[in-house]
Parts: C-alpha cells; structure tokens; sequence
C-alpha cells in the first residue's frame, strides 16, 4: 500500500488506532524518538512539527522526552518515533503492518505497533514534509481527542443534556471534602456520571474541538 498525503487524509487513515494506544494504556509518559543521523527527521520542518506535538502532550499531561534511540527511552514509556521512511527502523515497522512509502514528495504514514512488548507509534515520511504532515496529524488528534472531553464540559452543555456548571460541582465537591461530610463521596459520584454522559453525548462532535482551536 502506497500513501502520499492526499491519499492519506482522504482515507481516514489517521483516526485509526494509534490514538487508542495513546489514550487506553496506562503509559503517562512518552518518549519522542528521534535518530539524530536521520536527516529527514532532523530537518527544520520536521523539528517544528515535532515540538507542536509535544506541546500537545504536555498540555495533555503526559510528561515528555526525547530520546535518541528507542533503547534509551524509560521502561514504561510509550515511544513515538519519527523517522524517515528508509530509515532500518521505519522499514521494519512498515513491512510489520505491510505499509510501503515509495520514493516522491510528501508521502507519509503513522503506524501503531509493539517492539518487545513496548508500544510505538511510527511517524514516518519520504522527506521533511512528509513527516512534518505525519506529526502534525498525531498531534491534531490527540488535540481532538482531548477536546472532546474538554470543551463540553467547560461551556456546560451540549446537544440533548441540560447545562451545567462545572466550576460550582469542583467547589461543591472540594467544600463537603473540606467538611469531612460523607456527601462528599456523592458530588463526586455525580460528577463522575454527568462528565461520562457528556463525553458520550460529544463523541460527534469533533466540528467542536476544531471550533475550539480556530478560536485560539
């Protein structure tokens, strides 16, 4: 399967299942890979896109490092690796998931896969632009993603669920905590439930979350 970046988007190959191995694992930490050798990863562009996607992790919570080889990156560390597709590393993920880059301007891929039990994302591209665009998408999902637990909650409502008021539920909750009071354990119950019912209710609503950044 060959994939230039209007393939790509076209497909939907990037809300596939690399965004499920950042969010479902218990992995809070995530090592940026980079081979310092690898002239496509190492590039200005590529540089850039990458730090945007740290700034996304790091507002996410996810404490960030960037490592030189996947070898160096912590034991319990999720990696994503940015490469270049001819690269030994990126070709091996890519033949794993029977992913081919062919040689041309702006083809890339992301790639989830495990090496020796650890989970990787690959981030692959056939020049600087290509990875620059691989990047960037991670990062704009995990954004979205993020988003949609977010931004419901922060304007208090969406579509079908009355509207509430977040920031009175914290203070109700830290209150009756502070009272030593058993209520305490309910607020946060409830709380629980009304933020589970509005991330399911914003699951289709990712014109939101892109709302929300055009708006910053």
């Amino acid at each position: 399967m060959t994939i230039d970046r209007r393939d790509f988007l076209r497909a939907g190959l990037a809300a596939g299942a690399f965004v499920p191995l950042l969010w479902n694992g218990t992995e809070r930490t995530i090592a940026l890979v980079v081979d310092p050798a690898d002239s496509v990863a190492t590039a200005p562009p590529s540089t850039w896109a990458l730090g945007e996607l740290r700034r996304v992790l790091t507002a996410d919570g996810y404490a960030v490092q960037q490592v030189d080889h996947i070898d160096k990156a912590s034991a319990g560390d999720l990696c994503v690796v940015a490469a270049g597709a001819t690269t030994s590393f990126a070709v091996a993920i890519l033949k794993q998931a029977r992913v081919s880059i062919e040689s041309g301007p702006e083809r890339l891929a992301l790639v989830p896969s495990r090496i020796n039990g650890r989970p990787v994302v690959l981030a692959a591209g056939s020049d600087p632009r290509g990875l620059t665009y691989a990047l960037l998408e991670l990062a704009d999902r995990l954004y979205i993603e993020t988003e949609r637990y977010r931004l419901p909650c922060l304007v208090g409502g969406v579509a079908g669920k009355p509207r509430r008021d977040v920031a009175a539920e914290h203070q109700q909750i830290m209150d009756a905590t502070l009272r030593r009071s058993e209520d305490a354990v309910r607020y946060l119950a409830e709380h629980y439930q009304r933020t589970s019912s509005f991330i399911e209710a914003s699951i289709d609503w990712p014109a939101l979350a892109q709302a929300g950044r055009q708006a910053k």
